[in-house]
């Protein structure tokens, strides 16, 4: 019997709501593999009625807002929460900065501390300085080559041991 005569055929899924057509019987077997029917069979095939609503689904579905009420209050206390610690982290960051500004402070008073204690020591050194006449008054010209030398040196002022009287007179002065 020669089948080719009963191609093409149409064949059927899930009742009358989809359909394909074989070409041969290759095509044929493929699509009953794949659970499409005859057109006879098909038709024994009761259409799929869509489900009404119960009292199982009524109390899901309001289990199921009760959950997302749930979820929505806990989101709120968790939006709280992230503000409050936003709150926090800007005051710490605001402290931060305080005692970073303090610690410039101090740094820079410091400085002024060891300035104060240069100028200080260079006082001490002017005190020491011999007022040779006794006018109060340590003039420079009335000191000798060593006790000039020895002042450069207290204020550690670089000079030459050959440099004359004036030469030291004058690198005393630039220091001051």
């Amino acid at each position: 019997m020669d089948n080719s005569k009963d191609y093409p055929v149409m064949l059927y899924l899930n009742g009358l709501d989809s359909h394909a057509i074989a070409h041969d019987e290759e095509a044929a077997d493929a699509l009953k593999a794949k659970g499409y029917v005859t057109h006879a069979e098909a038709l024994k095939i009761k259409p799929k009625q869509e489900a009404t609503k119960t009292d199982d689904n009524a109390d899901q579905l309001a289990e199921a807002y009760e959950h997302i009420e749930r979820l929505e209050d806990a989101m709120e206390i968790k939006d709280k929460q992230i503000l409050d610690l936003n709150g926090e982290i800007d005051a710490a960051n605001k402290r931060y900065e305080e005692k970073e500004q303090e610690l410039t402070d101090l740094k820079n008073s410091t400085d002024v501390t060891q300035e104060v204690a240069d100028l200080k020591a260079k006082l001490a050194i002017y005190e020491e300085t011999k007022d040779v006449n006794g006018d109060g008054v340590v003039r420079y010209d009335e000191m000798t080559n060593a006790e000039l030398q020895k002042l450069l040196e207290q204020r550690k002022v670089d000079y030459n041991k050959r440099d004359g009287k004036d030469a030291l007179i004058q690198k005393l002065k630039d220091s001051e």
